[in-house]
């Protein structure tokens, strides 16, 4: 953890940020450096505060923050979090980079005609790619973070109008009974949701093919992706 202090105007601006998982290069251009500017400057403080609620002190988006636990949380995910001397809430910036591969060929499900990407282990390259090929409002998704350690992203996709509703609320309601220290994989999230299914066959398929995911979903099936795994269920 790096705790980056700069005074302006008298007043200490604290920044706080894990370095191994945030864009360096954006913290120091975007953020550290208009901080240090405003330092320089003429204008006073209040007017400093003013034009911080106003958003243009800094050249990106950042919002507040008022819960000291969700300011920890945002924290250890990759956010920069902005603490400024006397005032009840913080500001933070998205500017999270964690280290991931490119998109590649698909080495499981191998076709001779069709599109060839695979997923990766970022949930939001994943993500885009689905949206990639179903360019519709309706495509609709679901966010958990399950885990107590991990606090693992997870998503339920699907489109609105075309999926079985009791099937969607079984799944919602399994995820959010799930409570365990963490998952590492998408075989820990098969387990909680074969539990109380005696059926013979199948409830989901698996597959690293984001074709295959849009295909399901335009059949009407929801699509389950977890952070940190290339394979999706269907």
């Amino acid at each position: 953890m790096v705790y980056q202090s700069i005074s302006v105007h008298g007043h200490t601006c604290l920044l706080i940020y894990i370095p191994s998982i945030i864009d360096s290069k954006t913290l120091h251009e975007s953020i550290a450096l208009p901080l240090k500017k405003e330092a320089e400057g003429k204008l006073e403080w209040p007017n400093f505060l003013e034009r911080l609620d106003q958003g243009i002190v800094f050249p990106l988006q950042y919002l507040k923050a008022y819960d000291l636990q969700k300011i920890v949380d945002m924290i250890v995910a990759g956010k920069v979090v902005l603490c400024i001397e006397d005032l009840p809430y913080v500001y933070y910036f998205e500017i999270t980079q964690y280290q991931k591969r490119s998109v590649t060929e698909s080495q499981n499900e191998l076709v001779v005609i069709g599109p060839q990407e695979a997923f990766i282990e970022d949930i939001e390259t994943n993500l885009s790619l689905i949206r990639h090929k179903i360019k519709h409002p309706d495509l609709k998704t679901i966010h958990y973070s399950i885990g107590k350690y991990t606090k693992t992203d997870v998503y339920v996709v699907y489109i609105e109008g075309l999926y079985k509703k009791e099937v969607l609320e079984e799944i919602k309601q399994k995820l959010n009974e799930i409570d365990i220290d963490g998952i590492l994989g998408i075989s820990y999230l098969s387990e909680h949701l074969r539990k109380g299914n005696f059926t013979p066959f199948p409830i989901f398929q698996y597959t690293e093919r984001p074709d295959s995911v849009a295909a399901s979903l335009m059949e009407g099936r929801a699509g389950i992706l977890q952070d940190g795994t290339p394979t999706a269920m269907r």
